[in-house]
This record gives C-alpha cells, structure tokens and sequence, in this order.
C-alpha cells in the first residue's frame, strides 16, 4: 500500500460525514490558520481518498493533525476489511519524510477496533451518538423516554407551552445575533470556553454550517450550531440563556434537530463528547449511545520537548498530543 498526501481540493468528499468533506476542512482550516492535506491510499489499481488532515508548524513545532474542540476529521476505511493500521504506519513514514515532529490521526468513529500499539499514545474519546432508525418514527420522536412520563417529555410539554420554535438558518445576521445573546450569554453563565464569530462564518461559508434557531415569535433566544453531512448532523455548539432553558428551549430544538434529520434521511445525529456529567445524562435522555473515538499520536526524532502549557498557549483549541503522555520521551 502507498499512501500520497497532497493539498485538498475543494468539493472533494470521502463519506457521509460532515469532516468526510474537504469544504468543511477548508472552513477550519481558514480559522486555525492551517493547511488542509488529502491522504489517499493506492494498492494496485485501487485508490481511495481517506480523509483530510491539518498541517501547521508553530513556534519552532511542525505538526500534522486530525481534529480538536470542534470536532475530529479522521481517517476512514474505504472497504470492509481495509488496513487502516497499514495506511496509519505509511501516513507516520511520510511524516518522517516531511521532517513532521507530531502526528496527531483519528480514525473515523464508525470504524471500530484498536488497531496502534508500541510507539504510539491512546487518545480515546466517547462520541455521544443518536441513531435516527431507532429515534424516530414517520414524523414524531419514539424511544423509550417518550414511551412513560419523564424528563424528556415534560420538558417538550414545558416549551410547547411557551410557544416556542425552531427553524435552520445559515443568516449571517442571525448567527451573529445568536453568538451575542446566546452564546456568549450561556458561555458566561457557566464560566465555559467561547468560540469567536469568526469560527462560526467561517463554517457558515463552507456551505454546511447551520444555525437551529430556538425563537419566540420572532426574537431568537438560542439554539445549536450544526453541521450538516449526507450521513450525519453533528453538534457543533448548544448555547441557550438559563433563563430559556428552564422553559424548554433545548427540548424543542433537539425535537427539531431529530426530526429534521429523519425526514432527510440522515441516519445519525452526533453529540460530540461532553465534558460535565449533567450535559451527558440530558444525551443520554435523548436516546444517545456512547460510540469510541481513538486518536493515534506519535512523537518522532528531533522533536522539541512539548509541555500541555506549551500546545494549549501555541495550538488553542486543537489535539496535538494527549498531555497525560507527554512525560514519555519516546522517539522514532
């Protein structure tokens, strides 16, 4: 098997999956400041695009990598049965190549299995996962929470009750309105990491980034920033005022979210992780199931030593390396 990098093309696509899609690539990359690479794997006369990854050289550090806060690009297996560890360890001989110090790769989160060992850290990350075949049913929600009185539908009851509703928009006016009075607002409420507005046009340009806007009457008091593949809608960012989210809002943007994806056919609707156990269990709630997510780093010869203070203040906002390895000075 070989494996070519080169730059990514625009309208170029591997998958379903939003991060399958070098335009939404492109998108993050405008923001990081970062440069969008295609992998290709070629093994006799078949040839595959893999997936995209970023490439950045900071403060004297030349690294290659998947995803961060906004979510993981990764590589996919184009056929059952593809050699994804193959693919990775030719991947990691162009690094050498290129005179790269860190790889950084995921691997898509519908491909299963631990596949790296030896010279490589572990990053495992749990995607919270809904899938729409067992959600929904024709136009309205079934899962076991709706079947008896719970939390869920009684807080679709309570926004129901205050007149609220959904629609998608990708209005640069309004997600700018969302981003001042929502985002930022919720964000603030609980001492959370703010993305800029930049992030958010940036994607919006890309064609596919959305905003589901929870209004009342006119006026939008939150919603969830998304993004849109054939496969899959993943959440990028739910920001919605306390004061809203104690009448339901988020119950009915995420009503609309599913059933939204359901009539267009999109199987899964992809929560991202969570970091606070109150914001998984609402997840779970909403009929999620924890899917893995590995991401494989590796250090490799000349490689400058690497503090967690050092890539959080030169590379904010993307995985480089997992820091609960970086004690292990291990090389190539």
């Amino acid at each position: 098997m070989e494996i070519i990098v080169r730059p990514a093309a625009r309208d170029e696509f591997c998958g379903g999956l939003p991060f399958n899609d070098a335009n939404v690539n492109f998108a993050v990359a405008e923001y990081l400041g970062a440069e969008n690479l295609a992998v290709e794997s070629v093994d006799g006369a078949n040839k595959y695009l893999l997936g995209f990854l970023f490439r950045e050289e900071r403060s004297g550090l030349r690294a290659v990598y998947s995803g961060g806060r906004f979510g993981c690009s990764g590589l996919r297996s184009p056929t059952p049965g593809f050699d994804m560890r193959a693919a990775i360890l030719r991947l990691a001989d162009w690094c050498c190549d290129q005179h790269c110090h860190v790889l950084s790769v995921g691997t898509d989160w519908l491909f299963p299995g631990h596949i790296l060992e030896d010279f490589w850290s572990l990053h495992r990350r749990v995607y919270l996962v809904a899938d729409m075949n067992d959600t929904v049913m024709g136009d309205k929600l079934s899962f076991g929470k709706l079947a008896r009185r719970s939390n869920v539908s009684r807080c679709i009851a309570n926004g129901e009750k205050n007149g609220f509703s959904t629609d998608v928009t990708d209005s640069p006016a309004d997600v700018a309105y969302w981003h001042k009075h929502c985002h930022l607002t919720r964000l603030a409420e609980i001492g959370g990491l703010v993305w800029p507005l930049s992030f958010f046009d940036s994607i919006v340009r890309s064609g596919k980034g959305v905003l589901y806007a929870l209004r009342a009457g006119e006026t939008i008091l939150g919603g969830c920033f998304a993004l849109q593949g054939a496969d899959c809608t993943e959440l990028i960012m739910m920001s919605t005022p306390l004061a809203a989210l104690k009448q339901g809002a988020n119950c009915i943007l995420t009503r609309d979210i599913y059933l939204d994806a359901a009539q267009d056919s999109v199987r899964w609707v992809n929560w991202q992780s969570s970091g606070t156990s109150g914001v998984a269990q609402f997840k779970r709630d909403w009929n999620c199931r924890e899917v893995p997510m590995r991401i494989y780093s590796r250090r490799f010869e000349g490689c400058p030593r690497i503090s967690e203070q050092f890539l959080r203040n030169t590379f904010p906002d993307r995985f480089i390396f997992p820091y609960d390895a970086l004690a292990s000075e291990y090389q190539h």
